[in-house]
Formats: C-alpha cells, sequence, structure tokens
C-alpha cells in the first residue's frame, strides 16, 4: 500500500510562494528540513523579527495535516516552527523557507506499506527516542514515536509524533523515559488494545528504545537519582516498569 500525497504537498509548496510572494525558482535544492541555526534569545527585537510571523501560522498548519497523516520526517521540523510563532525572528524565516524548499524537493516521497502475513502473526512495534536538549532557547528535549504492525513478511506504519517535553530533562535517560511514557500510554497501548479488538485474539508488542541506562532503569523499576521525574514530568518510572514487565502482551 502506498499514500501519494505529492499533489498535496506541492499545493503546500504553491501556498508559501503565494502567500511569501517569492517565486517557486528560488527554492533550491535541500537534503534536510532543518538549518544549523537557533535563536539565541526568547526577547526577540523589533529589528530582528520575522517577514514571514503573519503567514507563517497558515503554510504550517496546511503542512502539518499531510506531515501527520504520510510524512512523519515533517514533524519535527514544522513542530518547532509552530512553537516560534508568538516569537517568529529571521531565524525562524530562513527555517521555513528551507523547510519548504525540502518540500518542493521531496514532495513525491510517499508512505509505504506491505503486509503479507495472517493479521493473528502480526506485533506491534513501538519506536521510541528523544533528542536530549534538542531546542536551544528552552533547552527542552523532544520526544517522538513511531510504530507500526510487524511480521514475517509485513511492515505498516501506523503512526507517529513529535512533540516538546513540558520542562527541561537532566540528562539523556531522562528525557528519553519522558518519551517512552508519552509512546506507551498515547500511542503503545491505545493501538495494542485497537488491533485486539480488530483480529479477537491476543496481540504482542515490542518496545524498541536504544538508550541503555533508560532500558536498565525501566527493567528494574528503581531510578533514585530521578526522584524528581514524578513532580516536574509527572512520570512515574514505576508504571513504565509494571507495564512493560507485568503485562504478557509487552515485551521491551
Amino acid at each position: 500500500m502506498e499514500y501519494d500525497t505529492e499533489s498535496f504537498f506541492d499545493s503546500c509548496v504553491d501556498k508559501y510562494c503565494e502567500l511569501a510572494k517569492v517565486s517557486k525558482s528560488s527554492l533550491k535544492k535541500a537534503p534536510t528540513p532543518f538549518l544549523d541555526i537557533e535563536d539565541s534569545t526568547e526577547d526577540i527585537p523589533e529589528k530582528d523579527q520575522g517577514e514571514q510571523g503573519s503567514i507563517a501560522c497558515k503554510v504550517l498548519m496546511k503542512i502539518l495535516y499531510g506531515a501527520r497523516m504520510t510524512r512523519f520526517d515533517l514533524l519535527r521540523p514544522v513542530n518547532y516552527l509552530a512553537s516560534r510563532i508568538t516569537k517568529w525572528s529571521r531565524n525562524c524565516d530562513r527555517l521555513l523557507h528551507r523547510l519548504v524548499s525540502y518540500i518542493n524537493e521531496t514532495a513525491e516521497y510517499e508512505l509505504s506499506g506491505y503486509i503479507a502475513d495472517d493479521p493473528t502473526t502480526l506485533g506491534v512495534h513501538v519506536y521510541s527516542d528523544a533528542d536530549f536538549a534538542g531546542c536551544k532557547i528552552t533547552m527542552r528535549s523532544t520526544s517522538g514515536c513511531f510504530v507500526a504492525l510487524v511480521g514475517e513478511n509485513s511492515f505498516m506504519p501506523l503512526s507517529a509524533f513529535s512533540r516538546k517535553q513540558t520542562c527541561v530533562s537532566h540528562s539523556t535517560p531522562e528525557a528519553e523515559l519522558v518519551a517512552a511514557d508519552a509512546a506507551l500510554r498515547l500511542e503503545g497501548i491505545p493501538t495494542l488494545n485497537f488491533w485486539e479488538r480488530i483480529i479477537g485474539d491476543k496481540v504482542k508488542m515490542l518496545f524498541l528504545e536504544d538508550n541503555q541506562a533508560a532500558i536498565v532503569i525501566m527493567k528494574s523499576g528503581k531510578n533514585p537519582n530521578m526522584q524528581h521525574m514524578g513532580r516536574t514530568h509527572k512520570v512515574s518510572t514505576r508504571w513504565i516498569h509494571e507495564v512493560l514487565t507485568s503485562d504478557a502482551r509487552v515485551e521491551l
């Protein structure tokens, strides 16, 4: 199965060019949607305010619709720029132009998946990750999650999210645990329950994490150096441990 959204993303590029009053030829090739620049302060002086702030919301919300449906690679840059709407700077102008240039270059990209196994043999795979202090302004990390149905001859993407964490994390394992909590609570368990309802049988969920320290904490349920997480992030390490070890359907 393939989701062809080329015409939609072409319309996103046309919308930006129309509102920003730039020609499509000014959109150069961009291998990634990111630039290695960040705003240096929360307080944007008047002289440093960007020119595209008034149109940014219209452009970004249109792109976000397609990003949530089929282009998960766009979620991170769109969400970052959306968080800067009220404090738009010249760097944000550059970041938006880069993002649209990337979309113009990759409009033909498609989300694809394939199923060649019996539904009862499929499992839910949940991939969780975080970028520690990824926002150089607030120093907050970003949680990321990707969910797919996987079998021996099957791989079907289902959903994904990228969202900034609600407060600053003090280490990579802390950011990873916050991302794991969101991935399990908001995507993994609901998807598991829904798929079991569809096929009428028990389903296995595999939770994939790439930080060794976070994995040790999840398996043990002990986290003496991060007891503040319950107050700051509203995340219970014990809950993550119980979900990953007490539920026979879930495997870490």
